[in-house]
């Protein structure tokens, strides 16, 4: 349902707003009955709403959830934040530090290099998140320590909003396993001294995160920035 018609918003918040409702009181008068028919079977075949044996309409679990994302004052259902962990993996070999290296074999940002970075489920914890796509995306396995949170806004040459991401950065230090890629990109041990010859297209946040792990701060930091990209 990313694009919802207008008779479908009105009947979720009606019943946003009430506990049960009955035909006559979600119908409004100047639609066509088979017209309002049409999207009220909509949502009982989509599971966002149900109709109790005494006729009696109201939200399923489901609709509580997906109704719950609506600007109530407009009713426009709103895209919110992709919520990501950045997956930061350090080690120490011969003196020199070595860092997990990705590159992209997926859009958007096709080709480019970074960290490794794994979507936060609906009722996920966020370190269960961050430690599933390490085994997931690295066949590593570690405990992670979050050091920053990040929300950045991408945009492009044209001011158009392309991603809206809050971004929990953890850094592994000295994951154990064998590191293998998967077919959302390749991953190498990188060390210290050749991460900018071997990072030609950073991810839009590489910089700051690799420099949030190199100054290796003991407290968790915020921030908030904008990007702006050509690489989408």
């Amino acid at each position: 349902m990313t694009d919802v018609h207008e008779i479908k918003l009105d009947i979720l918040r009606k019943l946003l707003f009430s506990k049960r409702l009955r035909y006559s009181k979600l119908k409004a008068e100047e639609i066509e009955g088979s017209h309002f028919t049409y999207h009220l079977d909509a949502l009982l075949r989509e599971d966002l709403i149900k109709k109790l044996d005494n006729g009696l309409y109201e939200l399923t679990q489901a609709g509580k959830e997906y109704a719950n994302r609506m600007r109530t004052r407009t009713s426009e259902m709103k895209i919110q934040p992709k919520l990501t962990t950045v997956i930061c993996c350090v080690r120490t070999r011969n003196s020199s530090k070595e860092y997990v290296i990705y590159t992209r074999k997926k859009n958007p940002f096709f080709g480019c290099q970074g960290f490794p970075t794994e979507k936060v489920w609906f009722g996920e914890n966020i370190e269960d998140a961050a430690k599933r796509g390490l085994k997931e995306e690295t066949n590593l396995e570690g405990e992670g320590n979050l050091i920053g949170i990040r929300h950045y806004k991408v945009l492009s040459k044209k001011n158009e909003l392309l991603e809206d991401k809050v971004m929990f950065i953890f850094k592994f230090e000295n994951p154990t396993g064998k590191l293998i890629g998967c077919e959302e990109g390749k991953y190498e041990w990188v060390k210290e001294e050749e991460i900018a010859k071997k990072v030609v297209k950073p991810l839009e946040e590489f910089e700051e995160i690799y420099g949030l792990l190199e100054a290796e701060k003991s407290s968790m930091s915020f921030n908030e920035s904008i990007h702006i990209t050509d690489k989408f």
